[in-house]
């Protein structure tokens, strides 16, 4: 149609509905990627913050190993304990942690990482702010204490394992480890240059006081990371490492059924698990049996037995 001399395009209304409809479709997967990246970006600040509280939690743990080392020399002046008492004390810690590592890892994953952990670290700190206390007693105080210090301990890296294994993906643990590792030594490290000036400055007590309060400092913030984390906000999710919050269905215990059906499947759960259990150690004898493996093993114990014995027994 031609109007005034210029040529009039006469569109139809479906084309324009179409159209529309076109750019709305448009704008709402827009909109939905955008939603998604910021997801995910949400998800990485949470590894961020996941790996780097880990890594204090390292430092932390080996502050509180290393701290006595440093600090038992003044102690044993000021209460009189001979070398045997020594020794006592400082092997003491090696007694609790050989003992908690599988226990550590099966309360992971039976209540969360996050619960163990947060839970392992406060209950340490406050191990290791009782020394003083301890000391006062007598020596079979402190081992008793180191004891459950170690005890304590001995959770973290199995702990921390099963976060890892379960929040960081694959092509970043390799660097969430090294920064595991990072804080391992750099702990030793601190509280090797740490707990002389506190000493000189403050007495030996301090050492424990300092060590033992930052890790409820550690405690504080780590549980407030889980419980901001934990809350549903918008397209976040909670972490997946905590237990389940859904409730048991209840059957009524009239229903002969239902009873029948769970003693049917307790009966087929209990003999999956002995096949499970079979089949695990026919896979634990071959990888321990493994030529490569057993390498790992040597190397890892050299290099155990060199630095526990340094950071036991120095000064």
């Amino acid at each position: 149609a031609v109007e005034g001399g210029a040529p009039r395009l006469d569109v139809p209304g479906a084309a324009i509905a179409a159209g529309g409809a076109g750019e709305a479709r448009l704008q709402h997967r827009l909109s939905a990627s955008a939603r998604l990246s910021d997801a995910m970006l949400k998800r990485d600040r949470r590894r961020g913050a996941l790996v780097l509280l880990c890594s204090f939690c390292t430092a932390l743990s080996y502050c509180d190993r290393v701290n006595l080392s440093v600090g038992v020399v003044d102690m044993a002046k000021e209460l009189n304990w001979d070398l045997q008492q020594k020794s006592e004390v400082l092997a003491a810690f090696f007694y609790g942690y050989i003992w908690s590592q599988i226990p550590g890892a099966f309360l992971a994953q039976r209540y969360g990482g996050h619960i163990v952990l947060g839970v392992c670290a406060l209950l340490w700190s406050i191990s290791t702010l009782a020394v003083p206390y301890l000391a006062t007693l007598s020596h079979h105080h402190v081992v008793v204490g180191r004891i459950t210090l170690g005890l304590f301990e001995g959770s973290v890296f199995p702990t921390i394992y099963h976060l890892f294994s379960s929040r960081i993906p694959r092509d970043e643990r390799s660097r969430s480890l090294a920064s595991i590792s990072i804080g391992v030594f750099s702990g030793a490290v601190f509280s090797f240059v740490a707990s002389p000036l506190l000493m000189h400055h403050f007495g030996w007590q301090m050492v424990f006081y300092f060590f033992g309060g930052l890790g409820l400092v550690w405690s504080a913030a780590w549980f407030a990371f889980c419980i901001f984390y934990e809350s549903r906000d918008g397209h976040d999710v909670p972490l997946p490492c905590f237990p389940s919050r859904q409730a048991k269905r209840l059957t009524p215990a009239g229903d002969s059924e239902a009873q029948l059906n769970r003693d049917h499947l307790a009966q087929s759960q209990a003999q999956t698990w002995y096949r499970r259990l079979l089949w695990l150690s026919e896979e634990a004898r071959s990888i321990v049996a493994h030529k490569v493996v057993l390498a790992i093993f040597y190397s890892h114990f050299c290099h155990n037995i060199g630095a526990f014995v340094m950071m036991s027994w120095l000064p």
